[in-house]
């Protein structure tokens, strides 16, 4: 439960967690919703307030049109949108701390959930039919399933230690993290039925939170290697050429995510304010970073830029 263990101390919902805000109860009605956009043209990511549980937002990629798609009182973190832009599956924490994964549509309504067991970080196929996640349902040690996309006929894929899927643009593969050597956590990915494990990264350092580029050629994720905190390197698909890219020392940078061209990447960075992540664009190459929603009053976190459609190389 590592990673769940991350995903709820940034989600500002463990005890524990070295959060200076706790959660409280929020209450009010729904926010006013921009129109829908396009697959891709929009992040949704979590955001919280001093004293508020995280609720799922939507902004534009120009940094406009900031929306709040959910207001009731429980946390939420790690919202995913759909390949066909219609619905966002996402983290919801129970008073215990123990996150599920629900679903809705893209303007926030028709809520619905999918696993009652305890799980976290959904991941779309490429058909938007089925969904990856990590859980510990079989008891134990956190391993991945895969689900329909209304929850049914869950299926186990690894037996080993697995967390945090992350679905090819072909479909084919899946990433994802994995501690197997009992200290850090390395880069793994496998076929989309589980088998062809194969280890991408192997360093003394945490590499997680992977995130496949729109060609499906490389995948960023974040490491804390240089030894003072989290930032977001990238690698070819076969773990060759792994190079920094956002190299803020020593702020933390975390939880990268793809614009549809592949020309940029959007990642939740606390470079500006500590305990306030906010939300950063960058190009592909690390340069120009810039601060996409710039209010410090709030911690956003875990944003994702939605699937783009598969680009053969």
């Amino acid at each position: 439960m590592k990673h769940m263990l991350v995903v709820g101390c940034l989600a500002g919902t463990l005890i524990g967690c070295q959060d200076p805000y706790p959660p409280v109860p929020t209450s009010g009605s729904a926010a006013e919703l921009s129109p829908l956009l396009n697959p891709g043209s929009r992040i949704v990511f979590g955001s919280a307030a001093a004293g508020e549980n995280a609720q799922i937002f939507a902004i534009n990629a120009d940094g406009s049109g900031l929306t709040q798609l959910t207001t009731d009182g429980a946390a939420k973190s790690q919202p995913r949108q759909s390949p066909d832009g219609k619905q966002i599956a996402f983290n919801k924490f129970d008073g215990n701390g123990t996150p599920n994964i629900f679903v809705m549509d893209a303007d926030g309504s028709h809520e619905t959930q999918l696993t009652s067991s305890g799980a976290a970080g959904a991941s779309w196929s490429r058909d938007g039919k089925r969904i990856a996640f990590s859980s510990d349902r079989d008891g134990g040690i956190d391993k991945i399933f895969v689900m329909n996309a209304d929850g049914s006929h869950i299926t186990r894929l690894t037996d080993e230690l697995a967390q945090a899927p992350a679905w090819s643009p072909d479909g084919k593969r899946i990433a994802f993290e994995a501690a197997r050597d009992g200290s850090f956590d390395q880069i793994w990915v496998m076929n989309a039925d589980g088998s062809g494990q194969a280890q991408l990264t192997d360093i003394a350092a945490n590499n997680f939170e992977a995130a496949w580029s729109p060609d499906g050629r490389q995948i960023a994720f974040s490491s804390d290697r240089d030894g003072v905190n989290f930032q977001i390197y990238r690698m070819k698909a076969n773990g060759s050429s792994q190079i920094l890219l956002s190299n803020d020392s020593p702020s933390a940078d975390f939880a990268p995510s793809w614009s549809p061209d592949g020309g940029r990447i959007t990642f939740m960075t606390n470079r500006d304010v500590d305990f306030f992540f906010q939300i950063y664009v960058m190009n592909a190459d690390g340069t120009s970073p810039t601060n996409l929603a710039n209010d410090l009053s709030r911690r956003h976190r875990f944003p994702n830029w939605g699937q783009a459609r598969y680009r053969a190389p």
